[in-house]
């Protein structure tokens, strides 16, 4: 039994000592070449408050809220936002739980030359509790956006840092 051991964790070692240079920290020091791009980055204005609140966490990843001097690419990113019930009261037949879901179709492109760096679809959702008073309710879903935003901000960033790294190389 013991032997089984040893030799489950030693083929366990073999494989992770094989596949060790197969990943790259996203923040590595490899990082420290992509942050000027990064900061490069010019995200285009976005309408309604979701898409306020998308660009302004955008902004904030990229270049600390500051717009950038000499930009070099632009994002261009086409949000949108559906609520949904996910509970219903069973006694009311209200919605009690919702479901705030987001889809962003983005694009990145080199002012430069407008080559397509980066493109894709980014997702995140994020739920409230509908209440009976309205405006705890309108709050509650004004949050969800909020969070919404973050995720797939943060989503955006990270898909964004591994297309430059390829291009940087």
């Amino acid at each position: 039994m013991l032997s089984r051991r040893i030799r489950t964790a030693l083929a366990g070692v073999a494989l992770a000592t094989g596949l060790a240079g197969c990943f790259q920290p996203l923040h590595g020091p490899q990082f420290g070449a992509i942050q000027p791009m990064l900061g490069s980055v010019d995200v285009v204005q976005m309408e309604g408050h979701f898409g306020h609140q998308l660009k302004s966490e955008l902004d904030f990843l990229f270049n600390n809220g500051e717009p950038p001097a000499a930009p070099k690419y632009r994002l261009s990113i086409a949000p949108a936002g559906t609520s949904g019930s996910v509970i219903v009261n069973v006694d009311s037949g209200r919605p009690q739980m919702m479901n705030y879901a987001t889809v962003a179709n983005y694009s990145l492109v080199s002012i430069a030359d407008s080559k397509v760096v980066s493109f894709g679809t980014a997702r995140s959702n994020a739920s409230y509790d509908r209440d009976s008073q309205r405006f705890a309710t309108i709050r509650a879903q004004r949050d969800a956006e909020i969070r919404a935003a973050k995720a797939l901000a943060e989503e955006i960033k990270i898909r964004v840092i591994a297309d430059l790294s390829k291009t940087r190389g």
